[in-house]
């Protein structure tokens, strides 16, 4: 007699995600602070984060990692940090997405040496800084400067600084952005 059952079976397919990996936006830090990164990742078995300098992660392997930069990510003023997602299986492709950390100088100032000169006279400073937007000099006392945004600007002491005998006077070394420190030397 013909057969008149149908067969059938049934299997199961199982889908794995593709990882996806998001190191942040751009950012920038001053040499002397260190950076908390912002990443995300989603479907991965591991995530590892790596650098173009040679600075330090606090922990490579975590989303949150904070980021120490060496000397020379300092002196090169900028390092790619990437953010690596490696797949559940089956998959096979890793995720991957960098971003560039600016790092910044902090500025430096140095007013000169002291200088005694006699009433009536006038103070040629010699001031030097580095990695600053702008300097200006400032004064304790009463007197003027001919360009007090030059490092070599000259000081006309007032008549309260002849009579109290000694007056200071202060370079400052504005920063650069990303860094939010300025220096000062009297």
């Amino acid at each position: 007699a013909p057969c008149i059952t149908n067969a059938s079976d049934d299997m199961v397919v199982s889908i794995s995600l593709t990882p996806t990996a998001n190191a942040g936006a751009d950012a920038g830090i001053c040499e002397d602070v260190s950076y908390t990164l912002t990443g995300a990742a989603s479907n991965y078995q591991t995530i590892q984060w790596s650098t173009s300098g040679d600075g330090s992660f606090d922990s490579d392997d975590i989303l949150g990692a904070t980021y120490t930069p060496s000397a020379n990510d300092r002196n090169t003023g900028l390092v790619t940090l990437t953010l690596t997602a490696t797949p559940n299986t089956p998959c096979a492709d890793n995720a991957v997405s960098s971003m560039e950390l600016t790092v910044g100088q902090v500025p430096t100032a140095a007013a000169g040496d002291d200088q005694e000169i006699c009433e009536g006279e006038t103070v040629s400073l010699v001031g030097n800084a580095t990695d600053y937007q702008n300097t200006l000099w400032s004064t304790s006392g009463d007197g003027t400067f001919d360009d007090a945004t030059s490092l070599t600007a000259v000081y006309t002491p007032g008549a309260n600084d002849a009579i109290a005998g000694t007056v200071d006077l202060t370079l400052t070394a504005n920063e650069i952005l990303p860094c939010i420190t300025t220096a000062s030397d009297d």
